[in-house]
């Protein structure tokens, strides 16, 4: 399970942010977590946490209303902003109650799972040597169903 966990920053999301522009901005993050992301349509289930929220009181109202920008941003990239691939049944995510402070009181801290994507940002030269090239960006492909006008 803790393989299909991934980390986004709060200041990678902005309000009217699309889930592909998000999954195009990921490009420094770990290949896993790329593929995750970009797999998001085939889960049951996309839950989203941050430290502590205990409720979606940051969903009512306008956007820019909001008590939790990041949050509000987070869940309309995922739910209203994702086009080409919806979550699985329309269901939209779930917020992870009490946050990640919830989950350590309820499962004990022993069960989380540590990254080492700082590690490897560290320094992106060694990582560059390191591991085979990768584009710096994401192209989108252009079908011969597509209108220029």
């Amino acid at each position: 399970m803790a393989s299909s966990v991934i980390c986004i920053e709060p200041v990678s999301v902005r309000e009217g942010l699309s889930a592909e522009d998000l999954e195009d901005s990921l490009v420094l993050s770990p290949d896993s977590e790329q593929t995750s992301f970009s797999r998001r349509n085939e889960f049951d289930i996309v839950v989203y946490y941050d430290q502590h929220t205990n409720d979606v009181a940051y969903l009512r109202g306008p956007p820019t209303m909001t008590n939790a920008p990041a949050l509000r941003a987070f869940y309309d990239t995922l739910y209203e902003f994702n086009d080409t691939k919806p979550l699985k049944d329309g269901r939209p995510p779930a917020l992870l109650n009490g946050g990640l402070n919830a989950w350590v009181d309820l499962m004990g801290s022993h069960c989380l799972a540590s990254s080492k994507t700082a590690a490897m940002l560290g320094s992106t030269r060694q990582r560059l040597a390191a591991a085979p090239g990768r584009p710096v960006a994401r192209q989108r492909m252009v079908s011969s169903n597509t209108r220029f006008e």
